[in-house]
């Protein structure tokens, strides 16, 4: 934009009033006045961090207009308070409300200062502002920063520790849906176990960014919320966003595995086992993982251990990756399945349950040479293990199925091949097949039979591992 644009027939206007306004800078220094000129609408205000959409009209204080968003088109967005526009600004936009429109006469050292920005703006100018607040997005707290979960803080909390996986909160919450208040309560609750108290996943995730003593709103999309099924209960809706306002009073995290000697390691990590197990055999896989991934946190690096501690940490290690397996098992999650069964077969060589749910896992992914020899090393452990013999010859039967439709899938190719080769003319010469692998051909689509319904018909009974005693 030049300086003669939006400028009134009779040349450049001045400024009217530009001392007038309310100084709304923290050291009352005068250096930012605000007049407002339209009143915007409810009482929130844009917080920290927010990213912001204003329309705005800058000019000198002799009328010069140096740049307008309104003659651009378009809005313009920036994050408050982050030191991206002039500090006039970041003060300024920070009291308005959504609709909004004011005046900002911001002196040279909350705006440009004595360099100013040439070629349009001088050294050591004061400048005029009209600024519209269109609308602001709140702060992005999801995991996936993908706006799932936005927070406007209420109060601000203190000191800079929150609350992590495992710790206990104590929190006041209040959930909304279209302004109405469908949950309202005090509770105390393990972080990874809000599920137990009707906590949606995305309070669970917002009150780990929280600090003791902030009130925060939390706006969660339904992924976070109450998914596509809604909440019968509560009357909401499936595929609602919901406000949730959090206080978060108290919070103890957990110990730090560096915090704890050897002795409180295998005594919390034996704790976190059987609480995995109690929810695997409640069904409750995602929080079974939880609580197995505490014990390998804990015992991992404690391999340097002897005597009866070596054989207890094992002892729940292995017990820790058997019951992960059958978790992911039960879900079809294989690839991890075949990871916690190695991990466990690192510990023991010749654990049956280890080698038979990898070798489940195998079926399942079609790798069923590999599930073969998993099953076959049960057999030479336990040679009267029915399970995997039966298991043996379903990795058999569809080896045999994949050889036959690997064997008719090139046959018609080659006919292919052959009667084209016909009808264009071409001598018959004999096509030099060659020797033809896995790699080398297109993988059939998968049989139907080969979901995992069918893979577990005659397997071994599922059953949570325990740890003896030491």
């Amino acid at each position: 934009m030049t300086q003669g644009e939006d400028q009134t027939a009779s040349g450049v206007q001045p400024v009217e009033d530009n001392s007038s306004g309310v100084d709304i800078t923290p050291n009352k220094d005068g250096g930012v006045l605000k007049a407002i000129i339209k009143a915007g609408v409810g009482e929130e205000t844009p917080q920290k961090s927010n990213t912001v959409f204003v329309h705005y009209t800058g000019k000198l204080l002799d009328g010069t207009v140096f740049d307008s968003s309104r003659t651009r088109g378009e809005e313009f967005k920036f994050d408050l308070g982050t030191g991206s526009v002039i500090e006039g600004w970041d003060i300024g936009v920070a009291t308005m409300k959504k609709g909004e429109v004011c005046r900002l006469t911001c002196k040279p050292e909350y705006a440009y200062g004595e360099t100013g920005s040439p070629p349009k703006i001088p050294g050591n100018a004061t400048l005029v502002f009209d600024v519209e607040l269109i609308d602001w997005k709140l702060e992005d707290v999801s995991p996936e920063n993908d706006g799932s979960i936005q927070r406007r803080i209420i109060t601000a909390g203190e000191l800079y520790t929150f609350p992590q996986t495992h710790g206990t909160v104590t929190v006041h919450l209040q959930g909304k849906y279209n302004d109405r208040v469908f949950d309202d309560r005090d509770l105390d609750f393990i972080v990874g176990e809000g599920s137990e108290h009707n906590v949606i996943s995305g309070v669970e995730l917002a009150v780990q960014k929280m600090k003791k003593g902030e009130k925060s709103l939390f706006r969660i999309a339904p992924k976070h919320a109450f998914g596509s099924e809604g909440n019968k209960e509560w009357d909401i809706p499936a595929n609602a966003t919901v406000d949730y306002v959090v206080q978060l009073k108290s919070f103890e995290n957990a110990k730090e595995v560096w915090q704890m000697e050897t002795d409180e390691k295998l005594e919390q990590s034996e704790i976190s086992k059987n609480k995995g197990t109690n929810y695997l055999k409640a069904g409750k896989f995602e929080l079974a993982l939880l609580f197995y991934k505490r014990v390998v946190d804990i015992l991992l690096s404690e391999d340097n251990l002897s005597g009866e501690k070596k054989e207890k940490r094992d002892a729940l290690m292995l017990a820790n990756y058997l019951n992960t397996a059958l978790c992911h098992l039960k879900v079809n999650n294989f690839q991890d399945t075949i990871k916690a069964c190695t991990s466990a077969l690192e510990l023991d060589p010749k654990s049956e349950k280890a080698l038979f749910r990898r070798g489940q896992a195998y079926i399942g992914t079609r790798d069923y040479d590999l599930a073969r020899k998993d099953f076959e090393q049960v057999l030479e452990v336990d040679a009267n293990n029915k399970a995997a013999r039966n298991q043996l010859t379903i990795c058999q039967t569809r080896l045999n199925q994949e050889l036959k439709r690997e064997k008719e899938f090139y046959k018609s190719i080659f006919d292919k091949m052959a009667a084209r080769s016909k009808a264009e003319g071409k001598s018959d010469v004999p096509i030099e097949t060659g020797v033809w692998n896995n790699g080398q051909a297109e993988e059939p689509s998968p049989p139907e039979e080969a979901k995992m319904e069918t893979v577990t018909a005659d397997a071994e009974p599922s059953q949570p591992e325990a740890v003896a005693s030491a």
